[in-house]
């Protein structure tokens, strides 16, 4: 017999356990119904009233569970039910039982002795009635057990675990995709795909109302350079030079700056503060020839078997081929002064222009120009290979985890190398960082711009490690705004940047600075392109000040 779920008082426990002591004996009054009966299709009811004479009356109902409109019909009474929760809620209870109507429902009398009527009356006369208690989850159906899931929290699990899960994925991508960039992307140099600013310091700015740009006022104009988003600044010669800055190649001191820029303190402090705006500073330098007015000149001038009598190599020599600028015969006026040809197969020649090297790389200088190798006069092939050795061990020496010293050389050089046939070309190549090309733009002519390109293209593949640079224009050739329209300047260095490799700009082609030309003839000054930089609009251009005339005139 199926019984109702209900906590129960320690006197209803005690009643029931008296009443079913005795199952053996009880006598059911229709014996045959009782035993027939479905547990799955009806619903059993007990009621604890006690009859007349004593005996305890079961009532059974075999017909279905009633719903809920006849319930609200006949006049049952909830006697047990498995939560609160349902019958609030309106659902059908799945495990309560009630009073069931008469005409479903069946009395059983359990008949017992004279002294349990007693003891049981006596017990049912105290105050209890039969209470629900709530089923656990573990012993409640299917159907409530689902109904009283906390689908909030699960939902709100779910929902992290997504979004963890979308989390792990994309940092396992990130993480692969950076380790497989610094893989396939080699570290750049400093050198490598950026932007260098040449400078001819005395025409940049001058601080002393000189007419003389110097070292002071190129430091008041390096937030201007700072706004470039250049990479570094390379200086054109600034070596103490014969009639310096017009004749800046007659070179008369390399360990020494020109009076007109001033001292080497200035220098020093100029490059700290480069160095401070995360700049890169480098120097031009011809170690090929000197000024005739150089100390080494003159006595090797006044003594040819002297101490000096290996340094220089004469003019007339058997070989008979020009070997250096014919600054003489192309300014036959020149008023004094000359070049003298450094001879780079004596080994004391070697040892000073290496100390002159290493004394700059001590200034703080980052890497060098060398101009001029094609020039450069040796007996043997091999001693320039050794020369440039020596330079680039230089170079490594000052170098730095963090800082390499960079060395650059010309595209005449290396033409000249490859029609000489040298058998070390491809190991001069290596010792350098940067194979400068000029580019030579003519609009009119597209053929001529991709023959360029392949060439450099053909000498970088002979070096992997030396990159290529391109510049428009230098100290040494007419600037761009002089040989091309002014309207196209702009378009022009456009073109330049997108070029592939390291760029070089010089100075004032950025404001379409012209070459300096004579206002009464018309005609353009020898060296017109190192025309002072022009700031203002000002008759002075705010080069210098106090109306000082400065050493070249303004390009008009």
């Amino acid at each position: 017999m199926l019984l109702p779920h209900a906590y129960m008082h320690m006197q209803e426990r005690t009643v029931i356990s008296n009443c079913f002591k005795k199952v053996l004996n009880i006598h059911v009054s229709k014996p045959n119904e009782l035993a027939g009966y479905n547990s799955s299709e009806q619903c059993w009811n007990m009621d604890n009233s006690i009859g007349q004479n004593g005996d305890i009356m079961l009532t059974v109902s075999d017909g279905p569970k009633p719903t809920m409109k006849e319930r609200g019909k006949s006049n049952l009474s909830l006697i047990s039910k498995c939560s609160s929760t349902d019958s609030e809620q309106g659902q059908e209870p799945g495990c309560s039982t009630y009073l069931l109507d008469p005409e479903n429902s069946r009395p059983f009398i359990i008949h017992l002795s004279q002294e349990e009527r007693h003891s049981t009356t006596a017990e049912t006369d105290s105050n209890f009635s039969f209470r629900t208690r709530e089923h656990s989850l573990s012993n409640c159906p299917l159907d409530i057990l689902f109904y009283h899931w906390n689908w909030a929290g699960f939902r709100l699990g779910c929902f992290v675990v997504f979004v963890c899960v979308l989390v792990g994925m994309f940092c396992f991508v990130l993480k692969w995709v950076t380790s497989q960039t610094s893989h396939c992307v080699p570290t750049r140099g400093w050198w490598q795909g950026t932007v260098s600013y040449e400078i001819f310091p005395a025409s940049f700015q001058d601080s002393d109302a000189d007419g003389f740009g110097d070292f002071t006022g190129l430091r008041w104009r390096l937030h201007y350079i700072q706004t470039l988003n250049v990479a570094s600044i390379r200086l054109n010669s600034i070596f103490s030079a014969l009639d310096y800055p017009l004749e800046y190649t007659h070179v008369i001191d390399f360990k020494n700056v020109d009076p007109h820029l001033g001292r080497t303190s200035d220098f020093e402090e100029l490059v700290q503060d480069i160095h401070a705006r995360g700049l890169y500073v480098i120097l031009d330098i011809n170690p090929a020839l000197t000024s005739d007015q150089h100390p080494w000149a003159a006595h090797w001038q006044q003594n040819r078997s002297g101490e000096y009598k290996y340094f220089y190599v004469e003019t007339n020599d058997t070989r008979g081929e020009s070997t250096g600028p014919q600054d003489e015969k192309k300014y036959p006026n020149r008023p004094f002064g000359g070049h003298l040809f450094l001879n780079w197969s004596h080994l004391a020649v070697q040892r000073e222009i290496n100390s002159v090297f290493e004394f700059w790389l001590q200034k703080g200088v980052d890497g060098f120009y060398i101009k001029g190798l094609e020039h450069l006069q040796f007996v043997l092939e091999i001693d320039l290979y050794i020369v440039m050795k020596q330079w680039r061990h230089l170079l490594d020496k000052y170098s730095t985890p963090n800082k390499k010293n960079i060395l650059l050389v010309s595209s005449q050089f290396i033409q000249a190398v490859k029609e000489k046939k040298f058998r070390y070309m491809v190991s001069l190549l290596k010792l350098c960082d940067i194979l400068d090309f000029r580019l030579h733009f003519n609009g009119t002519n597209i053929k001529d711009f991709k023959e360029q390109l392949t060439v450099a293209d053909e000498w970088s593949s002979y070096s992997p490690s030396s990159w290529v640079n391109w510049h428009l224009g230098s100290c040494e050739t007419t600037r761009l705004a002089t040989r091309i329209d002014t309207t196209y300047t702009l378009t022009t260095m456009i073109l330049l940047l997108t070029l592939p490799g390291s760029v070089s700009l010089f100075y004032g082609d950025e404001i379409n600075l012209q070459d300096s030309k004579d206002a009464l003839t018309g005609k353009g000054f020898r060296e017109g392109q190192l025309c002072p930089m022009q700031w203002t609009s000002a008759k002075e251009a705010n080069f210098t000040k106090n109306w000082a005339s400065p050493w070249l005139q303004h390009s008009s």
